[in-house]
């Protein structure tokens, strides 16, 4: 496989990643016995959720190691936060090998990103009165060229996370689109919705569903505001949700 890029050099940096990429790249070799190194790596992005599972126990070595030598002070805390951290790690680093492979545009920027980087700051910020908001993020997809779409994405391991923060930030930003008469009842006039757009946004939520509730209703209900829905599991795809390697096809069909 390939290694070759700066975003990948910086997650191999992390901590807790290795057991993860590992295990990556131990399916990705089976895979890879059967099908092209091209048709692998969007293959894998079916199977990220089972690679989350297997790796449990290599990362549950290093937070021991860490307790014992008192770089971390409790397991238990940071165990959320570690799975968190390596599921968004896991769909960069999956998304950036596709791009290395040619299923992704060569000149694609995959980034990890957060609330508080520049990047959401400037691009992903929506005024309500005197108070901002900003979409709960893990992920952007964009290219340098100014004008051309940006794609942030919400990783989530479970639907029992955050997701309900990702989903009324892209509300809002339906509602600052708005085209209507903006009448006396329209909440664009009655919160002062105001988002300078620079460049078209859209918001992916990504899943690895590790408690099998995206077929739950309140969950479809909420997956209807996203641009893109997808679960790192070998699924049927519904109205509501597609398979983690469906985005390929979807992100090409945007910066396309």
């Amino acid at each position: 496989m390939l290694y070759d890029s700066a975003f990948i050099s910086k997650l191999n940096k992390r901590a807790y990643w290795v057991p993860t990429r590992n295990e990556y790249t131990r399916i990705y070799n089976e895979l890879n016995s059967s099908y092209s190194p091209k048709d692998s790596v969007k293959i894998i992005l079916n199977q990220l959720s089972a690679i989350m599972n297997n790796s449990r126990d290599g990362v549950s070595e290093i937070q021991q190691k860490r307790l014992r030598s008192g770089l971390i002070e409790n397991i238990s805390q940071s165990t959320m936060s570690v799975a968190g951290k390596n599921y968004e790690a896991l769909v960069g680093y999956s998304l950036e090998m596709n791009r290395i492979y040619g299923n992704l545009p060569r000149n694609l920027i995959i980034s990890l990103v957060t609330k508080r980087s520049q990047f959401i700051g400037k691009y992903a910020t929506i005024n309500i009165g005197n108070e901002t908001q900003k979409p709960d993020v893990d992920l952007a997809i964009y290219k340098e060229t100014p004008n051309s779409p940006i794609i942030i994405c919400s990783t989530k391991t479970s639907l029992r996370e955050r997701a309900g923060q990702s989903y009324k930030w892209k509300l809002l930003l339906d509602i600052s689109r708005c085209n209507c008469k903006h009448d006396d009842g329209c909440p664009l006039n009655n919160y002062q919705i105001e988002y300078p757009a620079q460049r078209d946004i859209y918001m992916f939520f990504i899943t690895a569903d590790f408690y099998n509730e995206i077929h739950q209703p309140q969950q479809r209900g909420m997956f209807a505001f996203f641009d893109g829905t997808y679960v790192s599991k070998d699924i049927e795809n519904t109205s509501y949700i597609k398979k983690l390697s469906d985005i390929i096809e979807d992100i090409n069909n945007i910066f396309n």
